[in-house]
């Protein structure tokens, strides 16, 4: 159900603007992926609020804008941005990774390092 939510919001979305997709390959190319900036900068948290978002846009040389960038990601007014909202394209890969692994074993008892 997750999977077929996440493939419908990605192929519905509305396209974004180019500064956010440059502000995406920034994080990307500096890190290796938009996941590993996202843990790298902002932790392992499932979200961001706006003051930490605002540091790392200047950290990142992108202070003036910050918020351009926050009204973007955070179309839906929510006070927080997520990883699916910086990355949706990331976080569906993630997904579809994930439910592949799990598909290998059918407990954790069968859970190989070997296997996996």
């Amino acid at each position: 159900k997750a999977i077929q939510y996440l493939a419908k919001w990605s192929l519905y979305k509305v396209k974004e603007r180019h500064s956010a997709t440059v502000f995406r390959r920034h994080i990307a190319n500096r890190f290796g992926s938009t996941v590993v900036g996202w843990r790298n900068v902002f932790g392992n948290g499932a979200w961001v609020e706006f003051a930490k978002f605002r540091d790392i846009c200047a950290k990142l040389a992108y202070r003036n804008r910050t918020c351009e960038f926050w009204q973007e990601f955070d179309s839906g007014l929510a006070g927080n941005i997520t990883l699916f909202q910086l990355d949706p394209d990331a976080v569906v890969l993630l997904a579809r990774f994930y439910a592949r692994l799990m598909g290998l074993v059918q407990d954790d008892s069968e859970a190989d390092v070997e296997v996996l």
